[in-house]
């Protein structure tokens, strides 16, 4: 009731401001309003899809929303989906995260490759079994008309893992009989990306038949410190990871460490950390059908993010590679006074077992060294454990499927009333994400995990949509019906969503919304399986998940805007989640069976449910469309034009354990203060870009830890930092584009988001230095 509460009382606020139309603060202005119009004549709007499923102008919606569209992603030589958020309002990046899950990212506090519904023209594309969105350069964001970014939760529209926002990729459409676009660049580093789209129509009236064929390959072949910036090696020196006050002499035994000498910093051999992304994809359209394919492949080292000194990075060939192809069909059908479309879709994901990882002393080994040495600081059993277990070459593999059907209907009763109705169905099945290797005796860390994750869901909604010249208002309710195999189901839920924007004049307007995100533990929890070690038998025995709460978002926003000549927003923001998924200790259990002690260590898909956090922050956007500054010279017609944006967001937080005690006073990752700039100006064929990021200094995971791994020399916070991006584009022609781009100019030191939660994190995950590239830019139209 707590939500219904506070909903009312966000939408209750409004009503004395709306009062102030006589006031002396809100003159009203000379013409009626009837006589104003809202948008710049000539300029159409900014549309966004992803927060009611049918297209709205951005200016009308009660949501935070941010929109980029094809124009800016190519005059920003943005390649990944990680490139659009790291200038999105308010969201840290990290380039790379790991291997798993490719760039990171963070978006108010929670993981966003987790959290955020990711979607490719309203489709969902997240694999059904996987912890996160893999991201990198696989995913068609070079071929999108305009990629949505919404803030806070939608799981009353989307369902199931929008708690923290969506992402909609919105592909192009051609208006034109024949459209090519080609992109070619090379940088320092190894890289070298090329991106080709070629599309058109045919044929006239109802016949008329729309298509897209495109595809991208993107290759860094860095090199050690070639890419990863550390200063004077702190991140990556061996002795901040050597566990219980071992000394560093430890390193004598480990290949991977042939540079040590004793007295300095061991540095590990680093071999080639490179990346790969190809896309192959497709979109046809015919009478209202729309066919759409994509094959995205990717393939990442196995250590990204994670300490030399658990995974090993002297080895080119310790790699995760991943295929997720996706295929939909959609109809839309469009009438005087009802909107429908249906569609069907096919995820299809699998890591492959030609995949190689090479562990040393990771999370699972120091679990097996605690329990055995209880309470010893023995440094001969680590040796022997390292030798019997350390050193291995594992292959890691995965494979799920998800079909999904989805139905939306929007129906009007009149100019200002429409009802909408909305559903969803999905099925799925395969295997979660797991290692193998032959350790323990001679057992095989794969026996037992021959479990085929089947389940389904279900979900159904419903909706009320106000439209009027000064009002918008919208209310939605989605009913869950969880249905995965296994025991302990989430239960059925009422999903409730609530938002009302109101305009004050042809500019100022006031809004407010409220909403419930939620995802079900299912496909990754339940095929991921606890492997429990019998240290007298030495056999293996396993357990499945437990513990499947619903993890749950609740988020309130109160704004004000403005947009006339340029976009201006503050609004106040709160969000609290609850039932969190996070890394948790191993467990150690003791029993006896006929008189003998039984020890059972538990490692692997271990997790703990009782973390919660709340954050509540400020947020402040202003941008200004492109805007004549002055004449150059008396003769000369060229104008110079310019572009600016600013985003600010000032944010605190708390996490609490499960009884409801403040475990941590901050939010880890979740920086205080974060600020953007950027700047275009375009002096008639020559257009500059210059960007900058700054964040403060944030809490990091080692803190939960480094007490019992005695790993002192950790650091508690990643330093604060801000970065300069500057790009040139010279127009050679209405087709041809060359540009330079430079990112983290000055070469700053930036720390990444952490991997896993676990020891093996490296901390801070490092992240690039200075990166240059040059490219070619043709496009067609």
């Amino acid at each position: 009731m707590r939500f219904f509460y506070g909903l009312f009382l966000v939408l209750w606020c409004i009503r004395p401001v709306a009062a102030q139309r006589d006031s002396s603060l809100l003159r009203p202005e000379r013409l009626e309003e009837k006589d104003i119009l809202v948008r710049t004549v000539g300029v159409p709007p900014t549309l966004c899809s992803a927060v009611t499923r049918s297209e709205e102008a951005i200016e009308d919606l009660p949501y935070t929303v941010w929109v980029i569209k094809s124009e800016d992603i190519l005059r920003y030589g943005f390649v990944t989906l990680g490139d659009v958020l790291r200038a999105a309002p308010g969201i840290r990046v990290s380039q790379p995260g790991n291997a798993l899950e490719g760039e990171t990212f963070l978006m108010r506090g929670l993981a966003g490759n987790q959290y955020v519904k990711v979607l490719i023209n309203d489709v969902p594309i997240k694999p059904a079994n996987a912890l996160g969105i893999p991201i990198g350069a696989q995913l068609p964001v070079r071929q999108a008309e305009r990629i949505e970014v919404v803030y806070g939760p939608m799981g009353a529209v989307h369902g199931d893992e929008a708690c923290a926002g969506v992402i909609n990729i919105i592909m192009k459409e051609n208006e034109r009989p024949l459209y090519t676009q080609a992109d070619l660049s090379v940088g320092n580093f190894g890289y070298n990306s090329l991106d080709l789209m070629f599309g058109g129509k045919l044929f006239k009236g109802k016949n008329l038949f729309r298509f897209n064929i495109y595809g991208s390959n993107t290759i860094r072949d860095w090199f050690g410190f070639d890419y990863i910036y550390d200063k004077n090696g702190q991140a990556l020196a061996a002795e901040n990871y050597v566990p219980f006050g071992f000394d560093s002499t430890i390193f004598y035994r480990n290949p991977a460490f042939d540079n040590y000498f004793p007295g300095g910093t061991t540095l590990p051999w680093i071999g080639t950390l490179s990346h790969e992304s190809r896309l192959v994809g497709l979109t046809a359209t015919w009478r209202g059908i729309q066919i759409q394919y994509n094959r995205m492949t990717r393939s990442d080292h196995a250590g990204l993010g994670l300490n030399p000194f658990a995974i090993s990075w002297e080895d080119p060939g310790d790699r995760l590679p991943e295929v997720l192809t996706t295929l939909s069909l959609a109809v839309k059908r469009a009438k005087k006074r009802r909107v429908t479309h249906y569609s069907l879709s096919i995820v299809d994901y699998s890591i492959s077992r030609n995949s190689n990882i090479t562990h040393y002393y990771d999370a699972t080994l120091k679990d097996i060294y605690r329990l055995t040495a209880r309470g010893r600081n023995d440094r001969a059993l680590l040796d022997t454990l390292f030798k019997r277990y350390g050193a291995q070459d594992l292959y890691a593999a995965s494979s799920d499927w998800s079909l999904r059907a989805d139905l939306f209907s929007k129906i009007k009763f009149n100019r200002n009333l429409s009802w909408k109705i909305y559903g969803n169905w999905r099925t799925l099945g395969g295997d979660a994400y797991k290692t193998y290797d032959k350790v323990f005796d001679g057992f095989r860390s794969s026996d037992g995990f021959t479990s085929y994750n089947l389940g389904t869901e279900l979900n159904a909604g419903t909706g009320l949509e106000w439209k009027s010249k000064r009002w918008f208002a919208t209310a939605d309710l989605l009913g869950r019906l969880p249905l995965f195999s296994g025991d302990n189901l989430p239960p059925p839920a009422l999903i409730p969503r609530a938002a009302v924007l109101f305009r004050i004049d042809s500019a100022w307007a006031l809004r407010a919304n409220a909403g419930i995100g939620f995802k079900d533990l299912g496909g990754y929890a339940q095929s991921g399986r606890t492997v429990l070690l019998d240290t007298t038998t030495k056999q293996l025995l396993y357990r499945d998940y437990a513990d499947l709460a619903r993890e749950e978002t609740r988020s309130y926003e109160f704004g004000v805007r403005y947009t006339d000549d340029m976009f201006f927003e503050l609004l106040f923001f709160k969000q609290k989640a609850y039932h969190l998924f996070r890394p948790a200790a191993p467990r150690i259990d003791t029993f006896r069976i006929e008189n003998q002690e039984r020890i059972l260590l538990a490692t692997g898909s271990q997790s703990d449910l009782g973390i919660s956090q709340s954050l509540w922050g400020v947020q402040l956007l202003y941008r200004t469309d492109n805007q004549k500054i002055s004449n150059i010279g008396r003769r000369q017609k060229s104008e110079v034009t310019g572009r600016l944006e600013f985003f600010l967001q000032y944010a605190r937080g708390q996490e609490y354990k499960r009884d409801g005690t403040v475990w941590q006073t901050e939010i880890f990752g979740q920086p205080r203060w974060h600020r953007q700039f950027r700047a275009v100006a375009r002096f008639g064929k020559l257009e500059f870009i210059f960007a900058s990021n700054s964040q403060t200094s944030t809490l990091n995971k080692a803190v939960g830890y480094k007490g019992p791994l005695k790993l002192t020399r950790l650091p508690d916070r990643s330093n604060k930092f801000r970065t300069w991006d500057m790009s040139a584009r010279l127009y050679l022609s209405k087709y041809f584009v060359l540009y330079c781009q430079a990112q983290n100019v000055f070469n700053r030191t930036i720390p990444g988001l952490e991997a896993t939660g676990t020891s093996d994190d490296l901390v801070p995950n490092i992240q690039p230095g200075r990166f240059v590239r040059f490219g070619v830019n043709y496009n067609m139209n």
